[in-house]
């Protein structure tokens, strides 16, 4: 029978770095997630919780627990991004544009979008044939890249996993004013009450954070319509672990 190696302080360091603020270990981790999810795992208490937000963070934790036989038991699915097989350091403070919008001038749309908003804010600009920008930090926020897009966009939209209230995408209006820029900015998120449980999937969609969701609200504040047959745009990166 396999042996696995127990989480240690110096397990939990790694995490912690590859996902500041998103892993729960001892007494953090609730009882009512002993009640709720462990009964198809032989009622084990874990000994950490990871909550990845994009598949570098997933592919680079699974990596790790391989390297180091760590039992894991991952939860969700991924967006099915090409993983490339060496680890690369990501600047911190920096985000990359994952999809340059080919629309012409008055209907030229940036979506910045935040952790789990990229994969359907691409799909979603491939409809209004949009530039996206994953922003992959909120603080420190890239204003360089806000401050370009918003010279060559028409309008901004921000996306994110989270609430609109005091958010990312206030962030991002609170650095295009910090550097005198206007631009129509549309704000998407989570609104400011309890969100229910549920499949995560049809939450967000509920919320209109899905990729229909996303270009329809795009659609309505700008006036704009959806692009038939958009060109692909050109993908600028891929996605690294």
């Amino acid at each position: 029978m396999t042996a696995f190696k127990p989480v240690d302080g110096h397990d939990l360091a790694y995490f912690r770095e590859l996902m500041p603020q998103r892993v729960l270990s001892g007494e953090a981790i609730s009882d009512d997630f002993d009640h709720d999810e462990m009964p198809e795992y032989g009622h084990c208490r874990p000994e950490a919780l990871l909550y990845p937000l994009t598949t570098e963070e997933v592919s680079a934790a699974l990596a790790y627990c391989n390297r180091n036989r760590i039992a894991v038991t991952p939860r969700g699915a991924g967006t099915g991004a090409v993983i490339e097989q060496t680890m690369t350091a990501l600047p911190i403070g920096k985000g990359v544009v994952r999809r340059e919008g080919q629309a012409p001038a008055g209907r030229r749309v940036a979506i910045l979008a935040f952790g789990s908003m990229v994969a359907p804010a691409m799909a979603a600009a491939a409809q209004l044939d949009a530039t996206v920008a994953d922003m992959r930090f909120v603080k420190p926020i890239d204003d360089a890249l806000i401050a370009r897009l918003a010279q060559t966009h028409d309008y901004l939209g921000t996306g994110e996993e989270g609430s609109m209230m005091g958010g990312a995408g206030s962030a991002v209006a609170e650095s295009l004013l910090a550097g005198g820029v206007t631009r129509p900015v549309l704000q998407l998120g989570l609104p400011d009450r309890f969100i229910d449980h549920g499949d995560p999937a049809l939450l967000l969609a509920a919320e209109g954070l899905d990729a229909a969701g996303i270009a329809k609200s795009i659609c309505e504040r700008f006036d704009l319509k959806p692009v038939e047959a958009a060109p692909a745009g050109k993908v600028t990166t891929k996605l690294v672990a």
